[in-house]
């Protein structure tokens, strides 16, 4: 959000400076010694520009003595994939999150994985990737926990998921699914049909679901379930570094990526 104002909600002063490096923001608070509180402030956004912020030659001069290692790391070639594959969109399937979900899945000790949307942090992903490509697109370290969720569990987690403001409005959190999940749901009417490995899902069946971390802290939110619900079959890290289980994937497997498929249809 692009504050030209700052807002204070409940007392507190609340500002952002936009998005993609485009501006700065200055926010000067001025406090009063006795009471030691704030007596007022000054917010302004700073352009990112030669006129208001021109470049410090000795900074620059600083900042290439770095490069070459830089390059020389993160320039190394970790996968090649059959072609360029889409990422766009944060209520919808794309060819990278699928591909980067199952990756997922095959790496741990999982049946289900159900990988953010807005994980994925491009548009779309070369043929080449280097190492920098991958920590550009999934740039996160934090774990991956595995919970033993019931059928009845996972309906109810994937129903909340499909709600209208996801699909249409890209609130809140649209998770890729790993391919032995299929999904049917009929918007109109709200019927939900999952298959497992071509078999219907009964509220009964238990299955080992991987979760990144972020979102099992914030399973209220986007699974409409407590962490609690989500660990009360039992709960174990599956990997201590997500970056790193894609990392050592890919660089173990080529030629991969394709179409999206049919494992989420939505009527």
């Amino acid at each position: 959000t692009y504050l030209d104002e700052a807002s204070v909600e409940n007392g507190i002063i609340v500002v952002q400076a936009g998005k993609e490096n485009t501006h700065i923001g200055e926010l000067h608070l001025f406090m009063d010694p006795y009471s030691k509180k704030t007596d007022h402030y000054e917010w302004k956004m700073v352009p990112v520009d030669e006129d208001h912020c021109p470049e410090d030659r000795f900074v620059k001069a600083m900042v290439n003595t770095y490069l070459m290692d830089i390059d020389e790391k993160y320039g190394t070639i970790v996968t090649r994939f059959k072609r360029e594959l889409d990422n766009y969109g944060r209520g919808n399937t794309t060819e990278l999150g699928q591909l980067f979900v199952d990756a997922f899945t095959e790496s741990l000790d999982i049946d289900l994985m159900m990988m953010a949307s807005s994980s994925t942090r491009c548009y779309k992903m070369d043929m080449t990737v280097t190492l920098q490509d991958l920590r550009e697109a999934y740039p996160y370290d934090g774990k991956i926990y595995a919970v033993k969720v019931s059928g009845k569990q996972l309906k109810h987690m994937i129903k909340h998921m499909l709600r209208d403001e996801v699909l249409d409005d890209w609130k809140d959190a649209f998770f890729h699914t790993s391919k032995d999940l299929h999904i049917v749901y009929k918007r109109k009417t709200g019927d939900l049909s999952l298959t497992f490995r071509g078999e219907p899902v009964t509220d009964e069946q238990f299955f080992r679901l991987g979760i990144q971390e972020f979102y099992y802290i914030n399973a209220e939110t986007v699974f409409d379930l407590t962490c609690e619900e989500l660990a009360s079959g039992g709960m174990k890290t599956a990997a201590e570094d997500a970056f790193g289980v894609l990392r050592d994937y890919f660089s173990e497997h080529s030629g991969l990526g394709g179409r999206i498929d049919d494992r989420i249809q939505i009527i």
